[in-house]
Parts: C-alpha cells; structure tokens; sequence
C-alpha cells in the first residue's frame, strides 16, 4: 500500500511501473476551490502555481497489476489517458475526479472487476468509453463537457448512476437495460430528454429506484 494524499508530488516517475505488488495507491490532492481556501491566509501564490500544472501517468503505470484501488483527485491529469489501461487487470476501485483528461482509453472494458468509477467535475471529460459490465457505482457528476456516453446496457450489476449537472449530455444510451439500477441522479440534465423518455422502463424495474431529476 502506498498512502501519499495532500502531497506536493507533482509526477510519478517512469520507474513507478516496477512496483508490481502495489494493491493500493492513494494520491489524492484538495480540488482547487478546496486548495484556495486552505492557502487563501497563508501564501495565495501556491494556488497559482498549482493552477499551470498539468502531468500524463508515466507509460510503465499499466504494468501495476495488482493495483485494485486507484485515488488520483485532482491530481491535474490531462490529455489522455494511457490506451493500455487494460492491463491494471486487479482494479476495484478508480477515482479520477477533478482532473483535465479529455477522453477515457476504449480499453476500460477491459477492467474486468472494476466496482467503482468516480469521475465527477472531470471538466474536459466529452465521452464514456465502452465500460465494464462489473461496475456498481457511476459517478460522473458535475463533467460539464460530458455530450455523449457509450451504450450501458450491458452494465446489469449497476446499483447508482450519477449524472448530475452534465448539462450537454442529450442521451443515456441503455439506461432502459439498467436492472440493478437503485439509485439515478440526473439533476441538471436539462439536455437529456431522449434519457427521460426511457426512465419510465427503468422505473418498472425497480421500485425502490430513486430517481433525482431536475
């Protein structure tokens, strides 16, 4: 296990990739809005300089496969994300929240024992991938840039789908398919007309769904 949250490490190294027993990894930062207001009395130049950071996981990071719990918050990643993610084979847990990647690997799919994707305020997020049909929980809350999302029908285990505020998004493909489905947060989906239309069959499924819309 590997425990480094509120560090001031700004990348991992390429040799990261040899550390091929590591099952947890949590790096988690505070969020920018959290990080102004903890510095705002101390030095308000620190929140500047966090502001034009901006790192890529080091290529080597696929080899980590026994990982199965991944926390990067706000960790600044951007781009792209590396296309063999597929290799982290033991991953459980994925929280990637508030980081500036514009788009997910195709190969999530392949994260065959993945439970949980967090990918709230992800604001340069445009697409969902195919993903993998072990997930439970969905939180991709608060990604303004979100417009399109792969089909979830075969996602037959999800329990909570949260899509809050992702304003541009206009349809939740599958969501109709959903029948695990206990908990659905689209709240600020104005856009999302198609997704309601289905949210009827969703609600035969289930009765204790709950539904959290605009």
């Amino acid at each position: 296990h590997l425990l480094m949250e509120e560090t001031a490490m700004t990348e991992l190294p390429e040799t990261f990739g040899k550390l091929l027993n590591l099952m947890i990894l949590k790096m988690a930062k505070k969020p920018d809005g959290q990080l102004a207001q903890s510095t705002e009395t101390i030095d308000p130049v620190i929140n500047v300089e966090r502001e034009a950071e901006s790192i890529l996981l080091p290529p080597s990071f696929s080899k980590l496969i026994s990982l199965e719990e991944f926390d990067a918050r706000a960790w600044k990643i951007s781009g792209q994300l590396p296309d063999n993610f597929e290799k982290l084979t033991s991953l459980k847990i994925l929280n990637l929240s508030h980081n500036d990647f514009f788009s997910l690997p195709s190969s999530m799919s392949g994260l065959s024992v993945l439970r949980e994707l967090f990918l709230s305020s992800c604001s340069k997020l445009k697409a969902l991938p195919p993903l993998p049909s072990s997930l439970l929980n969905i939180n991709a809350s608060n990604c303004i840039a979100l417009e399109s999302i792969h089909s979830l029908s075969n996602l037959t285990c999800l329990q909570d789908l949260n899509l809050a505020n992702c304003g541009k998004l206009v349809d939740v493909p599958g969501i109709e398919c959903l029948k695990s489905l206990r908990r659905l947060h689209m709240v600020g989906c104005s856009s999302c007309a198609e997704a309601v239309r289905k949210i009827d069959k969703v609600l035969s499924l289930s009765l204790s769904l709950i539904v959290s819309l605009w």
